[in-house]
């Protein structure tokens, strides 16, 4: 059972993961929670979309490889096709991709063959405001202590809630992608929705 965590940047996304890969563990499970692309992508320059393209092929690799590892139960993905999708479009919106190469790329990260292997994929959002206010106050917050995030500029941080909506949009309607926007949220609403969509997916 795959499930992928991808959206916005400082919504909460690896906080959750650390609450889910400890509950699935505790409750039995056998979980596989490989590298993060960006951790495991180092010699690729982040300023074009090279380095995406290198860290969805990165979680593909895994990916199809776990379909066929009898080792785990559940792979935990931080970021994997899904947010590859999504940037594809970012790098669309900085005129390093055509319109044309960003829905190969999109399609290629999309195919079924690849996605059917993802059971669950969760979109994190959080309001651009609040990432702003967090930043601007330099204050700790319920998921990451002050000075620890991947903030960037307001104009960036827009942009990217912005494509990652826009990807979350052309598979809202699968049933097995989920939206979670964590502005208003504390880390214990956030986990209990988490573990309500996983546990009832796995049920399905």
């Amino acid at each position: 059972f795959m499930i992928e965590f991808t959206g916005s940047p400082d919504s909460g996304k690896t906080t959750c993961i650390n609450s889910v890969d400890d509950f699935l563990r505790r409750s039995g499970f056998r979980v596989m929670r490989p590298q993060e692309g960006a951790e495991a992508v180092r010699e690729v320059p982040r300023d074009s979309p090279r380095y995406n393209i290198a860290t969805g092929i990165y979680a593909l690799d895994i990916i199809i490889k776990a379909m066929y590892d009898r080792n785990h139960d559940i792979v935990l993905l931080d970021r994997g096709l899904h947010d590859a999708h999504a940037w594809m479009l970012y790098w669309q919106y900085k005129n390093q991709l055509t319109e044309a190469e960003r829905q190969m790329f999109q399609s290629f990260f999309a195919h079924s063959l690849h996605r059917s292997a993802i059971d669950t994929c969760f979109y994190f959002f959080c309001g651009v405001d609040e990432i702003n206010r967090r930043e601007r106050e330099g204050i700790a917050t319920d998921y990451q202590p002050a000075g620890q995030g991947s903030f960037t500029t307001p104009e960036a941080i827009q942009l990217l809630d912005t494509v990652f909506r826009a990807s979350f949009g052309n598979f809202a309607l699968d049933g097995t992608t989920v939206s979670l926007d964590t502005t208003k949220l504390s880390k214990s609403e956030m986990f209990n929705r988490v573990y309500a969509v996983v546990l009832g997916h796995m049920d399905r």
